[in-house]
């Protein structure tokens, strides 16, 4: 797991109640997290690591698992 895997990890538990999350554990096509949850995480993620996620480039399938959402942080930070 690499550190911005964990510090995600770390932010889904501390922000949504989600505990011992699986890197490739579907989040949002499994209705743990609604479409406002993913906003409410986009502006965490900008808060913790930076992130400027274009709006018109945001597939809600980009946030499904805590190994994309890195991808993003990684991608836009």
């Amino acid at each position: 797991m690499t550190a911005n895997e964990t510090a995600i990890t770390q932010l889904l538990f501390d922000e949504f109640g989600l505990a011992d999350m699986e890197l490739d554990a579907p989040i949002f096509s499994a209705k743990v997290l609604d479409s406002m949850d993913v906003l409410r995480l986009m502006m965490l993620l900008e808060q913790e690591f930076g992130t400027k996620i274009p709006v018109f480039e945001v597939a809600l399938e980009m946030f499904d698992t805590v190994r994309s959402i890195a991808v993003i942080v990684e991608k836009y930070s």
